[in-house]
């Protein structure tokens, strides 16, 4: 009986292995030409600029504010239960109803006529892309990184106080460094997130060529306009840069120590 186990093991980890792999490497076949004939057609280097730009931006706004939160959250015991709950509720979210969250927030007939007094506009502009980007991975980066400060003794904290160093002076200092392995993995995850992100995005600022169109976006656009193979060649595209932010990640975060408890990833 346990060779029979053994042998069906192997083979639903083969079958698992080629269910996964075998269509990114059809994406491969179909993009291929696409991605040899440089340069780029004008259109997707736009989408591949503005992706990476309000990646970075979003990336950038998520990370700052999810640290800070996340510490505070720690030394919450009030409110916390409540306050992971928030959070982790957009989690199980689709992206399309909380892209239609956000467009129905900051439409034109809501906040979205005061926000044009001050001339502020997110609504089918790329702005509105950084704004969706925030939304969807501020829950998500707050989740990971809460694990990361819970599992710092609090004794650090304690003793660093007593030390003379004032709250700020502990989170540059003593929060920041312990966990900055979790924060560097944790700006990667959210930058991949940030370049793949459709349906908030498709929401919130529709998919218009050379002023809204994303990676993410384009292929959608591509796909509907019958260009199959320039849809896989920026499929292709994203899955390098996929590729490249796990080598990263692999590389830069290996088994460490928090505080004086183990807390890694492998």
């Amino acid at each position: 009986m346990d060779w029979l186990f053994e042998r069906v093991s192997k083979i639903l980890v083969i079958f698992s292995v080629l269910f996964i792999i075998t269509p990114f490497i059809f994406i491969i076949f179909e993009g291929f030409n696409f991605i040899i004939s440089l340069p780029f057609p004008q259109e997707i280097v736009f989408s591949i600029k503005l992706s990476l730009k309000t990646s970075i931006l979003a990336t950038f706004i998520v990370s700052l504010t999810s640290v800070i939160i996340s510490r505070k959250i720690h030394f919450s015991s009030k409110h916390r239960e409540i306050l992971n709950y928030v959070y982790a509720f957009p989690l199980s979210m689709p992206h399309l109803v909380s892209g239609l969250a956000l467009i129905t927030l900051y439409g034109h007939n809501n906040l979205g006529k005061y926000l044009e007094i001050f001339n502020i506009d997110f609504v089918y502009t790329p702005s509105g892309i950084v704004l969706a980007l925030f939304f969807i991975n501020l829950p998500y980066a707050i989740i990971f990184l809460n694990s990361a400060v819970d599992s710092v003794d609090e004794s650090i904290f304690f003793t660093a106080n007593n030390l003379g160093l004032n709250n700020f002076k502990v989170f540059i200092h003593v929060l920041i460094p312990l966990i900055k392995q979790h924060i560097i993995t944790m700006v990667l995850l959210i930058f991949s997130r940030c370049l793949g992100e459709f349906g908030a995005v498709m929401m919130l600022v529709g998919v218009t060529r050379m002023k809204t169109e994303t990676l993410a976006t384009s292929i959608f656009l591509n796909m509907t306009t019958g260009d199959f193979d320039v849809a896989c060649g920026v499929a292709i595209i994203l899955m390098l840069i996929n590729l490249f932010i796990n080598l990263m990640i692999k590389i830069i975060v290996k088994e460490k120590s928090v505080g004086d408890k183990n807390f890694y990833y492998k």
